[in-house]
């Protein structure tokens, strides 16, 4: 029994010292403080542009509709599809005709870029002789490659780039640089190829598998936008309440408008300047009906002006959006992540596996904020109802009325939905 116990205690001794005398662990089992090291390469893309991207802009009559304006472009190829965003001048007096602005965008092989100018040229100077009421204008915004991709990534040059990061490192810790244990690249950057490496440290790789190949797509879908949002400016005596507001708006024929935001403001166009009341309220109508809803406005503008009623109102349409995420095709996307997968890993000397995790998602811009066109519509409001026949602004002119425009033009063109997928792969 002594013996045995003997032996117990001999057996823990070592791990005793070992616990108070750090330093002789360290001098019997090596300086190991870690087993991998992660470096980032990264390169500009090479690759020429291949397409030249058009924002065609088209003024039309206040009633016109996505149909008829698409019709008038359909000699260039545009269509209701290419549709990016609608606005409008702010409308505050009747007796004018203020536009609807309708923002399109032209993507063309670049070899066709030369051809399509010429075709855009053509159809603006014909618009503004055929009486339509409609005129064009176009400018090149840039160009393009047609999507990121892994083909256009110099693989080895990165995968060198990177193993020299790796070995520097390693060197300065006095490490041996090990296997390739993790890949991960993403085509979400336009500009730049970028590739994650991690490697073991020393000959053997003692962390948890699995390893892994990550890749990250992102594909942009559309333009394809489906509703319009209309502002309503209306000012209201100081004694106000958003029923009575909203019982005036009734009383016109507009229904369904969401109210968004309250302030006072001043009515400068009376002899004597006057504090009111500000509201804002925001429409939301299918793209295919904002002719007639600007018509219907319009209409109810008018009539708030004839019937010499306290309140009066101001609009525009505010621009575009879509409300529902595009259907977006996940085993394209996922072909192109087994692609990627495989690409890198040759250009790495390792293998791409097995589907090992799969994450996928959508998103779409949401719909423009009204909020801040409050004073614009305001002052326009105030000046109508003081003196019908002029209306807030510098930008456009027609006869004795002059017109702001709405600011949001869509003079940048933006992604309307984005499909996202994260594939991991078995690293072999």
């Amino acid at each position: 029994m002594k013996n045995l116990l003997l032996s117990r205690y001999s057996a823990l001794i070592p791990l005793a010292a070992a616990l108070l005398c750090p330093i002789l662990v360290y001098g019997q089992f090596g300086q190991t403080v870690t087993d991998a090291i992660t470096v980032t390469a990264q390169q500009s893309l090479t690759s020429q542009p291949n397409e030249a991207v058009y924002l065609v802009t088209v003024n039309s009559p206040i009633n016109a509709s996505l149909t008829n304006v698409a019709a008038q472009l359909s000699s260039v190829g545009i269509t209701a599809s290419n549709l990016t965003n609608v606005n409008s001048t702010v409308v505050a007096n009747s007796t004018t005709g203020p536009a609807l602005v309708w923002s399109f965008q032209l993507t063309v092989p670049i070899a066709s870029q030369k051809a399509t100018a010429a075709a855009l040229a053509a159809l603006e100077s014909s618009m503004a002789q055929n009486n339509s009421g409609s005129t064009l204008s176009f400018t090149l915004t840039g160009a393009q490659s047609g999507g990121p991709s892994l083909q256009s990534c110099n693989l080895p040059g990165l995968m060198s780039n990177a193993r020299a990061q790796a070995q520097s490192l390693a060197a300065a810790a006095g490490q041996t640089l090990g296997s390739i244990i993790g890949l991960t690249t993403s085509n979400v950057s336009l500009a730049v190829c970028q590739i994650t490496v991690k490697f073991g440290l020393g000959y053997t790789y003692s962390g948890t598998g699995p390893n892994l190949i990550s890749i990250s797509l992102q594909q942009t879908t559309g333009p394809q936008v489906d509703q319009a949002v209309v502002a309503l400016g209306v000012v209201s005596p100081l004694t106000s309440g958003l029923d009575d507001v909203t019982s005036a708006l009734q009383g016109v024929g507009i229904t369904g408008a969401n109210f968004v935001g309250l302030s006072t403001t001043s009515n400068l166009a009376t002899t004597t300047p006057q504090t009111v009341l500000g509201w804002t309220f925001e429409l939301t109508t299918p793209i295919a009906n904002i002719g007639s809803l600007m018509q219907q406005l319009l209409a109810a503008e008018e009539a708030l002006q004839n019937a010499n009623s306290v309140y009066s109102l101001a609009f525009a349409a505010a621009g575009a959006y879509s409300s529902q995420p595009l259907s977006c095709s996940q085993s394209s996307q996922l072909t192109t992540a087994q692609n990627d997968a495989q690409q890198l890993a040759g250009a790495a000397g390792v293998n791409a596996g097995s589907v090992l995790t799969l994450t996928a998602g959508s998103s779409v811009p949401a719909a423009p904020d009204v909020s801040y066109l409050g004073d614009l519509l305001w002052s326009a409001a105030t000046m109508v109802a003081s003196n019908p026949t002029t209306s807030s602004g510098t930008t456009t002119t027609t006869g004795t009325t002059t017109f702001s425009t709405v600011s949001e033009v869509a003079a940048v063109i933006l992604p309307i939905t984005t499909c996202n997928m994260t594939a991991q792969f078995q690293l072999l």
